[in-house]
């Protein structure tokens, strides 16, 4: 451990390489958090390591998995949604929202928070099935909006693939037949 935060403190004072200083932090994190049994220290480590590179998406991987481990789904589904944030743009950034949004409904029973999360995956990337699939399932489930169902149904025609329309379809169906005017 000495060594390691001697070699933090060396590059952190010949302003080494961020990303080189950060997987050190999460070393050290992973000793404290693994070996020495100091959950306090792991954290610290991390926040270090995110105050180092705040878009990292391997610390942003250590703290969700350090919450998640801890079984503090509130701070888990906050860390994700951060690394939801840190990848805008990528198509990676769909399932880190539906893995939220997860969260959000099953650990946390917030089902607006959910919805949220569902809606954003569909925003920002229409074309893609699984967040389609599961806000036209989580519209099934329950008492859907009809401008939900009407965003669903229009991101639904941008899919390519048959099967993941018809999937996505077949629950906007079930939707739809819950509400007289849709």
């Amino acid at each position: 451990m000495r060594i390691l935060e001697q070699r933090i403190v060396a590059l952190r004072t010949s302003d080494g390489d961020s990303e080189l200083i950060a997987a050190l932090y999460l070393e050290k994190a992973q000793l404290k958090s693994d070996d020495l049994d100091d959950v306090e220290g792991a954290l610290d480590a991390i926040e270090s390591a995110l105050a180092i590179a705040p878009t990292s998406s391997t610390a942003l991987s250590a703290l969700a998995r350090f919450h998640l481990k801890r079984n503090d789904f509130k701070a888990y589904a906050a860390a994700v949604l951060r690394q939801a944030d840190a990848m805008v743009g990528q198509p990676e950034q769909a399932a880190v929202l539906l893995e939220a949004a997860a969260v959000f409904r099953d650990q946390l029973s917030d089902g607006l928070q959910a919805r949220v999360c569902f809606e954003r995956a569909v925003k920002e990337h229409p074309s893609n099935a699984e967040a389609l699939g599961a806000l036209a399932s989580l519209e099934a489930g329950g008492r859907p909006r009809r401008r939900g169902s009407r965003s669903v149904r229009a991101a639904a025609r941008c899919l390519r693939d048959s099967a993941a329309k018809a999937a996505v379809l077949t629950n906007l169906a079930r939707s739809c037949s819950r509400i007289p005017s849709c």
